[in-house]
Parts: C-alpha cells; structure tokens; sequence
C-alpha cells in the first residue's frame, strides 16, 4: 500500500509540473525506482491517480511526460496545489446510488428554506450548513477581518454535527440502559447500530455537502473512529498519530481529486494547530490555536487581517450556536425562529462592520501583507513547515516502535 500511495502522488506532481524541466525529469527518475521496486502497485497507483485526474480518452502514451497542468484547477500561488474539476470515483459512485439521490433531497430541501427565509442571512445559513455562495458583501466582510474560513463547512462542524446526531440517536438506548429497562448486553450491539446508522447519515450529509476536503477528512476520522470503538485494539499511546496516518492515506485513495487542493492543506494545517496547542481548554491554549491559524493564513495568502487575531477566537463559537439554531430553524420550523434568527444576524454584522471602518480608519488598510520579494519565502516557509508537523505527528512514538 506504500507503494501505491507513493506512485499516486509521484504521479501527480509529474502531471502538475508546469513544464518539462530538471525537475519533472528527477521525479520521473523516483518513479521508475518505485516501478523496479514493486511494479504492480507502483502502476496501479499512477493508473488510478491518471484516471482520477485526467480523462481516459485524453490519455497518451506520454502521459507522464507531459506537463498536463491545463488540465486542472491549479493554485497561481502553488503548481502543485491542484485538483480536477471531475469528482472523484468514490463519489461519482456513490452518487448514482440511493445515498446520492437522499444527499440530493436533502439539499433541496435545505436550499428551499434557507432561500424562502432571507434574501442576505438565507444564503449565509445555506452556506453554513451546506456549502454555497454567500452574498459578495458579505464575502468581503469577512476576508477583510480574517475568517472567511466560518463561510465554508469546516472539519470541526462536520464533527460537531457528528456529535450532535450521535448524542440524539443513541439518547434512547442510554435511557433506557440507565432505567434498566435493558441490560447491557443489549445496550451494546444497539450502541453499534447507531454508531452504522449515524455513519451512513455523515455519508449522506458528506454527499449533499459536495464532498468538500475538510468534510472528507472529518468523515474519514468518524470512520476510523467506529473501527477503533469496535474492532481495533486500544493503542492510546499512539492513537493520535495512527488515526491522522489513516486519515490521511484513505482521503488519498478516495478522494484523489482534490487531495492536493489549498483547502487539504488549510484543513490539515488547522488539525496540527489543535494537535499542538489545544491539549486543554484554557484561554492561552485557544488563543494559541488562532494564533497559529491566522500565521498560517499569512504564510499562504501573504496578508493578516489585524482584527483577526481576537475576533476569530471570539466568533468561532458563536459560529457554533448559530449552526445549532440554522438547523433547528430547518427541521424545526413550528419553533418559528425565523425573526429572532434574522434580528440577532442584523445586530451581529452590524458590530462586524463597524470593526471593519474601524480598522481601515486606523491602520489605514483591511489587513497587513507582505511585500511581494518575501511572499514567495513566506509560502515556501508555510509548506516546509506543514511538512515536517506532519512527519512528525504521524511518526511512531518510541514505544509504539517497540
């Protein structure tokens, strides 16, 4: 499997590369190694990653000695931060199936409140709970105070809403094992029911939501989490570093599409950010983690928000209970939320812009940028230091090794 995921990403930097140079020319070198060293897994992997990316009928036998960067979605900051515009093969599968056609239904019929709602905060929950395109005002908004992050679906709300659904479909079963009305060898395989069933709603949830890389690797560690829960024995001293390994090989395997996008690698630069800092729930450890998250954003982007070092610690929580009230506006609509809804999002942005004009009025601009000789540095900096968090936060503890 080493194998594999080695020519799959060998392979996709030999299509990304924007020209054939020295370096497409090194590449291709590592990836006849790999062909020598095991050469059936070695070509299923560059076979599935041509595939996934590129479409057969496109196909050449110089495939891989071409720059096929035309081809896809590819980041003017990072050559090889790309993704296709095709979906991947898993999803185009699970598409065509009866989870496809619910994850349909349910958008619909979320699109069809949210729009029926409000023209402005409508938009803005469909964004928040789906995925979609919020008003432009709004878009600048938040880029100018640094957390344009909240307008997209998150990993932490994909696994808060994983919590949430959990906590209500297993509710029933605890209540009815904490009045002994069963014991708890029945109390244990409908603990393993719900677990199945809530895994096979993120799935339709996964679906409606477009598949989007933060979502898949929120899914994926739902996943693995199951199998841990039932079926792998306890390692709680190197858990964390085999969940993140696992994550990250299957989002590769599954998701090829986009597994080199930017918004992976935002994903998983916010995921190290909590590994390292949020091992407790004090202000500092919180405010560590914004910290950390807004310096990657300057890195990759090469602008800083000024305002976003607070407001961000300050506004993801309250992007929590909005979520929780978005949804029961949705499903629950005999609460009539509606109004409250929209008069505490008016008073809310309200403040937001004037932060806004605060800070242009200041410091003279919505955000802090680099000069354009360091913004290189700064990228090539963020992506060295991605890559060695990873390494090291995947690798073995020298127990494990043991």
């Amino acid at each position: 499997m080493g194998s594999f995921l080695y020519a799959q990403i060998l392979s996709f930097l030999i299509l990304a590369s924007p020209g054939p140079d020295a370096f497409r020319l090194v590449l291709i070198l590592f990836w006849f190694f790999g062909l020598i060293r095991a050469p059936l897994w070695t070509l299923a992997g560059t076979m599935w990653q041509l595939e996934s990316l590129i479409p057969f009928e496109h196909w050449q036998w110089c495939i891989l000695f071409e720059s096929n960067s035309a081809n896809l979605r590819c980041d003017p900051r990072f050559w090889f931060l790309c993704s296709s515009p095709r979906p991947s093969l898993f999803v185009q599968y699970l598409s065509q199936t009866d989870l496809g056609h619910a994850a349909q239904q349910l958008r619909a019929f979320v699109e069809g409140y949210c729009l029926a709602w409000h023209p402005l905060w409508g938009n803005l929950a469909m964004s928040l709970v789906m995925g979609g395109k919020p008003d432009e005002r709004l878009k600048g908004l938040y880029k100018n105070l640094g957390f344009l992050h909240v307008l997209v679906i998150s990993g932490s709300q994909f696994s808060l809403l994983a919590r949430w659904t959990a906590f209500v479909l297993k509710a029933p079963a605890v209540v009815l094992y904490a009045s002994s009305v069963i014991d708890w060898r029945q109390f244990r395989p409908l603990s393993l029911i719900v677990d199945v069933l809530n895994l096979l709603l993120l799935l339709v949830y996964l679906l409606a939501c477009g598949a989007s890389p933060p979502c898949q690797r929120a899914f994926l560690d739902q996943s693995h989490s199951v199998y841990q829960r039932w079926l792998a024995k306890p390692d709680p001293q190197n858990r964390g570093r085999g969940t993140a390994l696992w994550v990250f090989t299957a989002q590769a395997l599954l998701f090829p599409t986009e597994w080199f996008s930017l918004s992976t690698l935002l994903s998983w630069g916010a995921v190290y950010a909590l590994k390292l800092f949020a091992e407790s729930r004090s202000f500092s450890a919180q405010l560590r983690v914004s910290l950390s998250i807004q310096l990657l954003s300057l890195a990759i982007f090469s602008r800083l928000s000024i305002a976003s070092l607070l407001l961000d610690f300050f506004v993801s929580p309250v992007w929590d209970i909005l979520l929780f009230v978005c949804l029961l506006g949705i499903f629950a609509p005999v609460l009539e939320l509606q109004n409250g809804m929209t008069l505490a999002l008016d008073f809310f942005h309200e403040i937001l812009w004037q932060v806004d004009r605060w800070q242009a009025l200041v410091f003279g601009s919505s955000a802090l940028s680099f000069r354009p000789e360091f913004s290189a540095w700064g990228r090539l900096g963020a992506s060295l230091i991605l890559v060695w968090l990873f390494i090291n936060f995947v690798r073995p503890t020298p127990s494990a090794r043991r």
